[in-house]
C-alpha cells in the first residue's frame, strides 16, 4: 500500500514537471514572440501575444513586465502603470524581477507626470536595491522634474559614486550646478559626460549649453544653494571664469578649437593643475581626471 503511495506521488511529480517543463518551453517561446514584436514597434500584437501566459505560469510576471513595457513604448503610461499596479510580487524571489518591476513602475508614474508617486516607488525600491545606481538616478530626473535641484543633486551624485561611468548622471550634475551658478564645478561635471559619451544624442547639448554658460556674463541665481559643504576649494578658478579673462582675444590656447567654452576649459584645467584633491565631491570626482588630462598634456583632444 505504502508502496503503491510512493509510486504514485513519484508519477504525479514527474507528470507535474514534465508538464510544467513543456509550459515554460511554450512560454518562453511566446514571450519571445511578443518581445521581437515589441522591438518592431507592433505593440498592439505584442500586448495580445503576452496575454497568452496564463496566471499558472512561472513566467507570468515577466509577461505581464512584458505587457507594460509595450503600452510604455505606445506612449500609454497610466496603462503602463496600471498592468504593473495590478501583480502581486510579495512572495517574487526574483530580485531581477523585482528591481524591474520597481524601475518600471516608477518610470511609468514620472512620465505620466507623477513625480510623487514615481519618488515613492524609487525610495521602495532603494531599501531592497540600495546599490542600484540607476534607482538614484531615476528618482533624481523626477526630483528634477519638481525644481528639487538640490535634493536631485544629491541622487546623482550618489549613482555616480555607485557608477562613476554613468555619463547621464554626469550630464544633470553639470546642468544642476550651471543652473546654480557655478561654472567650476559644472564644467567639470560636463566635460566629464562629454568624455564618455562623445558620441550620444544629448552630448551635443551639453556642449552648446556649456558653451553658452561659458560666454554670457555671469549673474548670481535666484534661490542658489550651496553644492557641498566639503567643497568650497574653487574660489580661484570660479573668479577667473565669472571675470572672462580668458575670452580676451589675446588669451591663446592650445587646441585649433577656439570658443568660448575651450577658452574658459582651459583656464580652467590650467589653474585646476594647482589644486590639491580632498573630500568634497566634485574635488575627488573630476579633479584627478582633469588634472591628468593637463599633465599629458591631452587638453586639445579633449576639445575635438
Amino acid at each position: 500500500m505504502i508502496k503503491s503511495f510512493f509510486s504514485l506521488s513519484f508519477s504525479l511529480l514527474v507528470s507535474v514537471f514534465l508538464f510544467s517543463q513543456k509550459y515554460q518551453s511554450v512560454s518562453d517561446s511566446i514571450i519571445r514572440n511578443a518581445m521581437q514584436l515589441s522591438s518592431d514597434k507592433k505593440y498592439e500584437e505584442s500586448i495580445k501575444e503576452f496575454d497568452k501566459i496564463s496566471e499558472l505560469s512561472p513566467d507570468y510576471l515577466r509577461a505581464q513586465l512584458g505587457k507594460s513595457s509595450a503600452y510604455y513604448s505606445k506612449g500609454e503610461y497610466k496603462e503602463s502603470a496600471k498592468v504593473l499596479e495590478s501583480l502581486s510580487i510579495g512572495s517574487s524571489k526574483d530580485l531581477s524581477f523585482r528591481h524591474d518591476y520597481y524601475t518600471a513602475l516608477g518610470n511609468s508614474y514620472d512620465s505620466d507626470n507623477q513625480e510623487e508617486k514615481a519618488i515613492e516607488t524609487y525610495d521602495k525600491a532603494l531599501k531592497e536595491f540600495p546599490n542600484a545606481f540607476s534607482l538614484y538616478y531615476n528618482k533624481g530626473v523626477a526630483l528634477v522634474k519638481q525644481n528639487k535641484s538640490k535634493e536631485a543633486l544629491e541622487c546623482f551624485e550618489k549613482a555616480v559614486e555607485l557608477n562613476p561611468y554613468h555619463a547621464r548622471s554626469h550630464s544633470f550634475i553639470g546642468m544642476i550646478a550651471l543652473d546654480n551658478g557655478n561654472l567650476t564645478e559644472g564644467a567639470l561635471a560636463l566635460t566629464t559626460a562629454i568624455l564618455l559619451q562623445p558620441t550620444a544624442g544629448y552630448t551635443t547639448d551639453n556642449i552648446v549649453v556649456l558653451d553658452k554658460s561659458l560666454a554670457r556674463k555671469y549673474e548670481t541665481p535666484d534661490n542658489a544653494f550651496n553644492l557641498s559643504d566639503s567643497d568650497g576649494n574653487f574660489e580661484s578658478i570660479e573668479n577667473i571664469l565669472r571675470k572672462q579673462f580668458a575670452l580676451n582675444n589675446e588669451y591663446k590656447i592650445s587646441s585649433e578649437v577656439v570658443a568660448p567654452s575651450t577658452k574658459q576649459l582651459y583656464a580652467l584645467m590650467s589653474e585646476l593643475s594647482k589644486e590639491k584633491v580632498s573630500d568634497g565631491f566634485f574635488n575627488r570626482t573630476y579633479v584627478p581626471l582633469m588634472k591628468k588630462k593637463w599633465e599629458d598634456k591631452q587638453f586639445e583632444n579633449l576639445t575635438y
